[in-house]
C-alpha cells in the first residue's frame, strides 16, 4: 500500500491522501482493517497517528473511524477522514478501483 499526503497549495489547511494499493496487497473486508493498514503506513513514513472513533474524541459525526496526529506530536499536525462515510463502505471503492482519495485537514492543534 502506498499512500500519499498532500496539501492543496502550499500552506493550505485543506488537503488529501491519495492511498494506491500495490500488487501483493490483499482485498479488505472490513473498515477498521483498512484503516489499520492506512495507519501503519503513515507510521512507516513518520507521522505519529492514531486510529479514532471521532464520536469519541468529541466531534458531531457518526463516521466511523479517522486517523490524527497524536497531541503534542511534532511536526504538522491533521486529520484524515472519509467524506463520503454515510453512502459507502471505505473498503469497497478501494477493492474495486485500486485507489482512494481521503480528505485531510491540517493544523489541528493550535
Amino acid at each position: 500500500m502506498k499512500v500519499t499526503l498532500s496539501e492543496h497549495q502550499p500552506g493550505s489547511e485543506y488537503g488529501y491522501l491519495v492511498v494506491v494499493r500495490e500488487p501483493h496487497d490483499p482485498k479488505y473486508y472490513s473498515e477498521s482493517t483498512l484503516w489499520y493498514h492506512i495507519k501503519r503506513a503513515l507510521l512507516k513514513q513518520g507521522y505519529d497517528v492514531i486510529k479514532k472513533n471521532p464520536g469519541r474524541d468529541g466531534h458531531l459525526t457518526g463516521a466511523p473511524y479517522y486517523l490524527r496526529t497524536r497531541k503534542g506530536a511534532k511536526g504538522r499536525s491533521f486529520y484524515v477522514w472519509h467524506e463520503m462515510y454515510a453512502l459507502e463502505a471505505l473498503y469497497a471503492p478501494f477493492n474495486e478501483k485500486g485507489t482512494l482519495e481521503l480528505d485531510v485537514a491540517f493544523d489541528v492543534w493550535r
